[in-house]
């Protein structure tokens, strides 16, 4: 992931045709002239096809590489037909701001900001969005404006 418009690399499975995305790892930004390893855990008893998604943003001047792709003795290929989802059961209207997990819609939807200005103590939002569920938060009502982006087997859960 090098370049001046790196967006993000997602990586997403689904067990049917138009069935629902599941996303199962997200990395945005730029990393460097380099490659860098990362594993993504994918424990799942039914068939599953993976989603890579590569994103850049308003230009060129990016690449994303996927090398190596390595799949352990317990995965197998599928032998039958891929199960079909029902069509619109899963669809979803996308998000004007792009990847949620990377941009944030200002809640008059006139604008987005990258995720790492919300909750920053600074107004970018024109009703103040960004900074409404920030501060004390016993995650009781919700998430309090943070998110989830843990992978493996470590993730947030309220209970």
């Amino acid at each position: 992931m090098y370049g001046q418009t790196i967006g993000s690399l997602s990586v997403y499975t689904r067990n049917s045709f138009n069935g629902p995305l599941v996303k199962r790892f997200s990395r945005s930004g730029e990393i460097g002239n380099y490659w860098v390893s990362s594993v993504v855990p994918i424990y799942d008893t039914k068939p599953f096809q993976i989603i890579i998604e590569a994103t850049l943003h308003n230009s060129s001047l990016g690449d994303i590489g996927i090398d190596d792709t390595i799949f352990t003795s317990a995965c197998k290929l599928l032998t039958t037909d891929f199960p079909i989802g029902t069509p619109g059961s899963s669809v979803t209207t996308p998000s004007p701001c792009g990847d949620p997990s990377v941009y944030y819609q200002c809640s008059d939807t006139s604008a987005c900001i990258p995720r790492s200005q919300v909750c920053d103590f600074m107004v970018q939002c024109t009703y103040a969005s960004d900074e409404v569920d920030c501060g004390a938060c016993d995650f009781q009502q919700g998430m309090c404006g943070w998110q989830d982006i843990s992978v493996d087997k470590y993730v947030w859960e309220t209970t």
